[in-house]
């Protein structure tokens, strides 16, 4: 993964699920920095304090958003419509982990810019693996783009 510090943000209304999912990524990538938020607006809040607080802040800047669908306030099909359409913010690699296995919900997901789908895994067991490979992937197979330096 580099010796650069990765963070990754997880955004989900369930204070259980975001609880399970931190562990998870906690276990499987001690070295990352993982913060959460508990619906949309809380993230777009997060996102403009980032993006104007620079390094050093208690909100750090993601280069991952782990991003549940269904919440209330602003949906997570709300927050990727309005990351999408920001021209610094688009580039966060965002993944969608839903609850959701509809179809109609994946290709909306994809049609609006999401670079993955993962339907949330049933036991904690299953969410070890399935962190482990995503983290993996994204900081350690793929490149990511550069987000702030436009």
């Amino acid at each position: 993964m580099g010796s650069k510090e990765r963070v990754v943000l997880v955004v989900d209304d369930d204070s259980e699920d975001i609880l399970l999912t931190m562990e998870a990524l906690k276990e499987v990538a001690p070295r990352v920095r993982f913060k959460s938020v508990k619906d949309g607006d809380e993230l777009i809040d997060y996102l403009a304090v980032a993006m104007s607080a620079g390094k050093g802040s208690s909100k750090p800047f993601p280069e991952l958003i782990f991003l549940d669908l269904n919440m209330p306030g602003k949906s997570g099909f709300e927050v990727l419509d309005a990351i999408r359409g920001d021209p610094v913010l688009k580039r966060i690699p965002i993944v969608i982990l839903s609850t959701s296995t509809m179809e109609v919900d994946i290709n909306r997901s994809f049609d609006m810019g999401a670079n993955s789908f993962i339907s949330k895994p049933q036991t904690y067991d299953e969410l070890l693996t399935v962190m482990s490979r995503a983290v993996e992937y994204w900081f350690g197979v793929n490149s990511l783009p550069s987000i702030l330096t436009g």
